[in-house]
């Protein structure tokens, strides 16, 4: 008669504890812990299943921060860098191969360190880790899984590094990041997200001499520079 359920050793659910939690579609519950990994609970199963990390294997990070998009996808912050579920509503326990479908995202300068929150905002995945926060364009990502647009924002002379599940988007639309000396406050509609590398494309060079005479050498591709 007790209200309270726990879900633990019993039911398969491995993690000492517990510091992430997302529902997917089919309202079963994915949970982490950055130290020891990933666990998948089914309530209609009443059953979970856990995938301890193990250093002597690619699987080798936790999970310690989490979100479901608006296409469904399961984003995952764990201890080595950003990583994507693509369909987590019809994964099925004890059949499909957990670190095989998991896709880590190539983030750029954001680097590889444990990535502390993740969040959605608008067309936005927000996500912070030790060296600062970024913005991943989601639109971008769905055409270019392999190399996302992502905005990147060190704040090594501001703040530090981000806190663990610590974000926060308020009634008036503002987003808060809590980090080592303090929290953040950033408005997105005046954010200017530029900090994109500049991409220069060269199709000719024209090369001018002490007479003026002018010599026109066309690229066939980048090689030729």
């Amino acid at each position: 008669n007790s209200k309270w359920k726990f879900i633990s050793k019993e039911k398969e659910m491995l993690l000492n504890n517990v510091v992430t939690i997302e529902e997917d579609g089919h309202q079963r519950l994915w949970m982490g812990r950055m130290s020891e990994g990933i666990a998948f609970y089914d309530p209609q199963m009443d059953t979970a299943q856990t995938w301890m990390l193990n250093i002597k294997t690619p699987f080798n990070f936790g999970m310690l921060s989490s979100v479901i998009d608006r296409e469904g996808r399961l984003w995952l912050g764990c201890s080595n860098g950003l990583y994507v579920l693509q369909d987590p509503s019809s994964f099925q326990m004890f059949k499909d191969d957990l670190p095989s479908l998991l896709e880590k995202i190539n983030t750029g300068e954001a680097g590889t360190s444990q990535v502390d929150f993740v969040t959605t905002y608008e067309q936005f995945l927000v996500f912070g880790n030790s060296l600062g926060y970024g913005f991943l364009d989601l639109k971008s990502y769905k055409q270019s899984p392999d190399a996302p647009r992502i905005f990147f924002f060190p704040t090594n002379k501001f703040g530090l590094s981000s806190e663990q599940n610590a974000v926060l988007q308020d009634a008036n639309g503002y987003l808060w990041i809590g980090q080592d000396k303090g929290a953040i406050r950033i408005d997105p509609k005046i954010h200017f997200l530029d900090s994109l590398p500049v991409s220069i494309n060269i199709t000719s060079i024209i090369a001018r001499g002490v007479k003026n005479d002018t010599t026109v050498v066309s690229l066939i591709d980048q090689n030729d520079i």
